[in-house]
């Protein structure tokens, strides 16, 4: 069958005071994969993170900004159901 492995990633802790003008997604999708395994097989997967996906655009700069701090990342099998939770550094 196929499974198809994501990544989420929550707003930085401290959203609220570091980036008062940005509203951030409680989760957004920052990668996936597609993976074909047999019935009872497992593997590896790697999912790369673009730092764009972790950026936000700054209207009074016209650019875009890494949004900076720890922030909850999730492995799920869907948008729905967590395999693993933790946080990250950005």
């Amino acid at each position: 069958g196929v499974e198809v492995p994501q990544v989420y990633i929550g707003p930085p802790a401290d959203a609220a005071t570091a980036y008062p003008d940005v509203q951030f997604a409680a989760t957004a999708l920052v990668g996936f994969a597609n993976v074909e395994l047999e019935a009872g097989a497992s593997t590896t997967v790697t999912i790369g993170v673009r730092e764009k996906q972790l950026s936000f655009y700054n209207v009074n700069t016209t650019s875009w900004e890494a949004a900076k701090g720890e922030r909850p990342l999730y492995i799920s099998k869907n948008a729905e159901e967590a395999v693993f939770s933790g946080n990250v550094q950005t």
